[in-house]
């Protein structure tokens, strides 16, 4: 297989798909394993988009979907900063990234881990709200409905 080696300047055209998909997941492990370089990795990307960042959305899904619950806590640091980076670029499929990542956050689970998930989309929600009311006033509802839940738990549980 051959493997694309990004080095600036960048070809503003990438000729097949397979290239793309290639590109697309160089980025993202760039971005979640090269903390110190997320930024450049992440420029690379906002060079070469041809689809709004779909499909390097629904890798971030994928992840999030299927491994999260295995990944270094580095990496997970990083999910949340690469998210904080989609909702500002307003690409498409942010919504489900959103959704899955409150669906890790596991009810009754008052471990350091959980309690940091639910910090950190706290935080990510408040910090990106304006943005997220005008674009996506669903996910908000959902967030609502998860928080609510999650605080009954906790009171459940301090009682």
């Amino acid at each position: 297989p051959s493997s694309i080696e990004i080095k600036p300047p960048l070809s503003l055209t990438i000729s097949d798909p397979q290239e793309y998909t290639l590109f697309n997941q160089a980025i993202l492990y760039g971005v979640l394993i090269e903390p110190y370089f997320a930024k450049i990795h992440i420029n690379h990307l906002y060079a070469i988009f041809i689809d709004r960042y779909k499909l390097f959305l629904s890798l971030l899904v994928g992840i999030v979907n299927e491994l999260y619950g295995k990944l270094v806590d580095s990496v997970k640091e990083q999910l949340i900063w690469v998210t904080k980076e989609m909702i500002d670029v307003s690409a498409t499929g942010i919504d489900s990234l959103l959704v899955y990542l409150m669906r890790q956050i596991v009810g009754g689970d008052f471990s350091d881990r959980n309690l940091w998930l639910c910090f950190e989309l706290v935080s990510l929600y408040l910090s990106k709200w304006v943005c997220l009311l005008q674009e996506k006033p669903v996910v908000l509802t959902s967030a609502l409905y998860t928080f609510i839940r999650l605080l009954a738990d906790y009171c459940s549980f301090d009682q």
